[in-house]
């Protein structure tokens, strides 16, 4: 398949099917994802892209196979797991979140990469810009740094007499490369009279502690970097904003006092 063929805009399209009658050639891709395959929303994000490919003509076992390879949280393994993709000869590679898709970029100049989920694709270098991308990196991407920036100013807004913020991230996921949320973030808390406290999680037992750390440092509120921990635990950190809501003496003023990203 040529690039041109399949990518038109969305997350992943392929070509249509040749006509009723014409032999259909099997086709071969990659997907790339730094999650755990057992995860709801792993599986919800497949499940989208597998209904994608059926309504375009394209079924595993027909005449597409798609390759899978799933990191579970480890980021070490994704050099390995997209040098695999390519000894195997993928027309494609799918990724599921930015450190799969640097690592897809980082191993291949050629074959294309689609991004199904990223973030902040032009300032991690995946594409040039985003109206012209350049290179072999498409897709999706969401604009986090503006993003986050206006969740701040709507927790001042609802919150008028707030002062101080958690921002919840994980400093693992973020290591070998700035965070541009945190910097934009840092750059506008004064600007609509806030202070932050950073909380660092790595692992799902870090995520209460990283809560009560908040209420000990009197913050009323949590704002949630999105990495693949926070998204595969979005659920308990609902529940652990509980914690916020039934201490904070603002929580009267809000229905919510957590926001996260995902």
């Amino acid at each position: 398949m040529r690039r041109r063929e399949f990518i038109t805009g969305s997350t992943v399209l392929l070509i249509a099917p040749r006509a009723a009658g014409a032999q259909a050639k099997a086709h071969r891709i990659g997907y790339l994802a730094q999650g755990y395959s057992s995860d709801r929303n792993s599986k919800n994000q497949l499940d989208g892209f597998r209904h994608g490919l059926r309504e375009l003509g394209y079924e595993e076992g027909r005449n597409l196979s798609i390759e899978y390879r799933w990191a579970e949280l480890n980021l070490d393994r994704l050099p390995a797991m997209a040098a695999e993709l390519i000894e195997l000869k993928v027309e494609l590679i799918a990724t599921v979140a930015t450190r799969a898709s640097l690592a897809a970029k980082q191993a291949t100049s050629t074959i294309p990469i689609v991004m199904t989920v990223s973030l902040h694709a032009v300032e991690s270098g995946l594409v040039n810009s985003l109206s012209g991308p350049g290179g072999n990196v498409t897709g999706m991407t969401g604009l986090s740094d503006v993003t986050i920036v206006k969740r701040l100013e709507l927790l001042r807004e609802v919150l008028p007499t707030l002062e101080r913020v958690a921002v919840l991230w994980n400093p693992d996921f973020y290591r070998r490369r700035p965070e541009p949320q945190w910097s934009a973030l840092e750059a506008a808390a004064p600007r609509v009279g806030l202070s932050l406290h950073a909380l660092e999680a790595r692992v799902e037992e870090d995520l209460e502690r990283a809560f009560k750390g908040a209420v000990q440092n009197g913050a009323h509120a949590i704002l949630v970097l999105p990495d693949p921990l926070t998204i595969r635990y979005g659920m308990r950190l609902g529940q652990l904003g509980t914690i916020l809501s039934q201490i904070s003496p603002l929580a009267d003023a809000a229905p919510s006092s957590s926001s996260t990203e995902g």
